[in-house]
């Protein structure tokens, strides 16, 4: 079938392709050949062997010099990483036949449009069992057989995923058997969970996505503290309860996102909002694709981990909510009762510390750039020292998790003067980051800890600390250019 001669102008599959020459057993499988026909980029492939899958990916590793890692040694499961150009990294996955042979290996799948196949040999031959490619042209996600969702209760979320992904419509046979099998989420994981979540979270239109999570008691029956925020009142000052508010916010960073990291969308830009923001921030694309390539775990992406703050950053409010005796709705600290809610949450699908840490600082901290610009205060550079110095590099996720805060509060009624102040706001903290760092964020040590004890006669202790960081943020303000400067500095403080 002609389908799959795309696959021909994909470079990566035409190198596997020639490495691979004359071996039969090799079959390319699941979402690249999907994506091909969705004419959609391909990220990553994943290969079915006939035989020792880890011997053929050892054979490809050695061939284009990429890494060779085995995910799962028992199972003969392997992945080659080939370096691409920018820092970034192409994945091939090998894995063993499961079945007695592939076309019961293709209809154990989940889904129809994943159940199809192509030999590295003959790329322009399709085996496609299950009738994916009709389903893709009809617009169906479709399961594979009446068992899939029983097989692997996983699978309910992952059809949710892929049904707002590739905007396919749910078959009635699949949504009954999905349903049917809700319940029997608690049976998985909570790895496998959060795998789900977070490849959601990396995707596209992600606010549409976890609402049909809602509509189909997922969100209730996983993550019931995120079920909580529904139906909570936020008073006058607000658009909406806090969930729907939650869902604005996703829905708002991810335009932000497309406008600065992501591919540039022009019909988003002719937004007022956004176009705004792409002017005024638009010049430091290049540093924020470069800030969000730095991941805390090689598992997960740095976009996922700011949506995952996002979509928990308000969880704290149901439990801070205060009316008044006029009837004023507040939530004030709820910040701080969200930490451990943040830290718990986080804890319990098992992300690493460093990120729960991460998550953590952002939602505990995602109101300090409000109250530092209260009353149309422009923050000082020794302010934007301490902030920087508090959240990190956090502070730059931070500063559109703000503006996406924002559009979610008020929705299509937003102040743009308002607007202009925050998108301002947001500026003057990304060049102290992106083009002041040594002067303002990390100013160079004039003093060291050792030399500051020995000349002031202090004992190591807290207060050697807090003297340095005092003369950083003196020096981020200006008032201390050197080691003379720094002396007086120090000499002053005492004194008082």
């Amino acid at each position: 079938m002609d389908q799959t001669t795309d696959l021909l102008t994909s470079e990566m599959f035409a190198i596997v392709q020639e490495k691979l020459q004359g071996m039969n057993n090799v079959y390319l499988v699941g979402g690249a050949i999907r994506d091909v026909l969705m004419m959609r980029p391909i990220h990553d492939m994943d290969f079915v062997v006939i035989g020792s899958a880890a011997n053929v990916a050892k054979k490809l590793a050695d061939e284009l010099q990429g890494g060779f890692y085995m995910l799962d040694e028992e199972r003969d499961i392997a992945r080659v990483v080939i370096k691409q150009t920018q820092g970034k990294k192409f994945y091939l996955d090998f894995s063993t036949l499961r079945e007695e042979n592939l076309f019961k290996d293709l209809t154990s799948r989940d889904f129809t449009i994943n159940a199809m196949a192509v030999n590295v040999s003959q790329p322009g031959l399709l085996i496609d069992p299950l009738k994916g490619v009709k389903d893709i042209k009809a617009g169906y996600l479709q399961v594979c057989n009446p068992n899939s969702f029983s097989t692997d209760p996983i699978r309910v979320i992952r059809a949710v995923r892929m049904a707002i992904q590739f905007n396919l419509k749910i078959t009635e046979n699949t949504l009954y058997a999905l349903k049917e099998q809700v319940e029997n989420l608690h049976q998985i994981s909570k790895e496998r969970i959060r795998d789900e979540l977070f490849r959601m979270l990396e995707s596209e239109k992600i606010a549409s996505a976890i609402r049909l999570l809602d509509e189909l008691d997922i969100l209730k029956t996983v993550w019931p503290e995120l079920a909580d925020m529904k139906q909570v009142d936020q008073g006058k000052s607000h658009s909406h309860d806090v969930w729907e508010h939650t869902l604005g916010t996703i829905n708002a960073l991810e335009n932000l996102w497309d406008m600065l990291v992501g591919e540039f969308d022009e019909e988003k830009a002719s937004n007022l909002l956004l176009g705004t923001a792409s002017a005024r921030l638009g010049r430091y694309r290049g540093k924020l694709v470069d800030h969000f390539q730095q991941n805390i775990n090689p598992s997960r992406s740095r976009k996922s981990l700011i949506f995952y703050t996002a979509l928990y950053h308000d969880i704290g409010k149901p439990a801070a909510k205060v009316i008044s005796e006029n009837g004023e709705i507040s939530f004030r600290g709820h910040d701080e009762t969200a930490i451990s809610m943040m830290r718990e949450a986080a804890r319990k699908i098992r992300l690493s510390e460093n990120e729960v840490n991460a998550v953590t600082t952002m939602v505990k901290h995602h109101m300090q750039l409000h109250v530092l610009s209260l009353d149309s205060k422009v923050p000082s550079k020794r302010e934007i020292h301490q902030f920087f110095k508090q959240n990190r590099s956090y502070g730059i996720d931070l500063c559109l998790l703000m503006l996406a805060d924002l559009i979610g509060k008020y929705q299509h009624e937003m102040n743009q003067d308002l607007w202009f102040e925050k998108v301002n706001l947001v500026r003057l903290f990304m060049e102290a980051y992106f083009d002041q760092f040594d002067e303002i964020i990390n100013p160079p040590k004039l003093i060291t800890g050792s030399e500051l004890m020995k000349q002031f006669r202090i004992e190591a202790g807290p207060q050697v600390g807090e003297l340095l960081e005092e003369l950083q943020a003196a020096q981020a303000e200006g008032l201390v250019t050197s080691k003379k400067d720094a002396t007086k500095y120090i000499k002053k403080i005492l004194k008082k």
